[in-house]
């Protein structure tokens, strides 16, 4: 935009204070960026925000994964605890005939 921002007072000097002052809440941020010099992190931003997302997708879907697993952990406990029970009883049985 043709900023001198080597002057203190660079705003007045450029005459632009109507305009600043006229400009949108999202123009007053993009001018301000480019004064400071953030705009030229945008894309970087970008491009966190992105990683940031499919981290968060990758979480949520070990999550799930994590639920299948320990919901099919339980299911196969319990079977295995039933068939132990089973076995131990008939095992006894087996004791109690030889015995008789």
């Amino acid at each position: 935009r043709g900023i001198d921002l080597d002057n203190n007072r660079f705003l007045i000097l450029q005459g632009e204070i109507e305009n600043i002052a006229l400009m949108a809440p999202l123009e007053l941020l993009d001018y301000v960026e480019d004064c400071i010099g953030t705009s030229s992190y945008k894309a970087q931003i970008c491009d966190a925000e992105k990683r940031i997302q499919e981290s968060e997708e990758a979480v949520a879907t070990a999550g799930n994964k994590l639920k299948f697993a320990e919901a099919d952990y339980l299911y196969k406990k319990r079977h295995r605890d039933e068939k132990m029970c089973y076995l131990t009883y008939r095992g006894e049985a087996l004791v109690l005939r030889h015995r008789i």
